[in-house]
């Protein structure tokens, strides 16, 4: 007689199908624990998708598109006027080199403590939105920091002109934790929002213009001959007038 191979019933494949479910459950969290914590850096360097843990740019004028740059990662424009769009996760370096370049740290991005944006040389600009809690220096030249109403600190935020005469404008009703300031030469620093009581606004040398809506913190214009305007709360100090 012809042997007939033994089929399993329809309750035996769904005991099966049961049993292997958990199994695959089970295995789920190992799998999930595995996962990096953080994405690899991305940016498109003139629409070409480019990775980490160097981009750069080129000596001609570049458009750098990052969505996630991690701490490992430099991102160097190099020369020419350059744009720099920032959508996602920033905790690396980005560097602008020289050129008049201009930064964008958009709604969705966020700076992390570790991140930080360089204008280096050249007359740079800087519109800041999203979160900004890493570093954000103008560099070598007259530059100039634009942080926008939908802006959230940190304390250990970093809005620094560095040298040239900077102006850093801080939109109402953003409140500045950890520190704004305009380093070396004639600043412009102004706070439309409030100063928190962890926040600085320090003028550094030169012949700084200070202005603060609300400050609960310190307001300083530290040496040479400023001029300081608070609305409310602490008045401020180191200032001429």
């Amino acid at each position: 007689m012809p042997h007939i191979a033994h089929r399993p019933s329809l309750l035996t494949l769904r005991r099966r199908a049961g049993r292997f479910a958990v199994a695959l459950a089970l295995a789920l969290p190992a799998v999930a624990l595995a996962t990096p914590a953080h994405a690899a850096s991305s940016c498109e360097v003139n629409d070409v998708v480019t990775t980490g843990p160097v981009i750069t740019g080129t000596e001609a004028a570049d458009t750098i598109v990052c969505s996630s740059v991690d701490a490992t990662t430099v991102v160097d424009s190099l020369g020419g006027d350059d744009t720099i769009i920032l959508t996602g996760r920033i905790e690396g370096r980005i560097r602008a080199g020289d050129g008049t370049d201009r930064f964008a740290l958009s709604r969705s991005a966020e700076l992390t403590g570790s991140g930080e944006l360089d204008g280096q040389r050249g007359h740079d600009g800087f519109e800041i939105s999203g979160k900004a809690f890493g570093a954000v220096r103008g560099g070598q030249d007259a530059d100039r920091i634009i942080v926008r109403r939908d802006t959230t600190t940190a304390p250990t935020t970093d809005f620094r002109g560095a040298r040239g005469a900077d102006e850093i404008h801080i939109e109402s009703p953003v409140v500045v934790h950890g520190l704004v300031e305009g380093a070396e030469d004639d600043d412009r620093l102004t706070v439309e929002g409030t100063v928190a009581s962890d926040g600085r606004v320090l003028g550094g040398t030169g012949d700084d213009d200070l202005h603060a809506a609300v400050n609960l913190g310190l307001v300083d214009g530290g040496p040479d001959t400023d001029h300081c305007v608070v609305a409310a709360g602490n008045p401020p100090v180191g200032c001429e007038s």
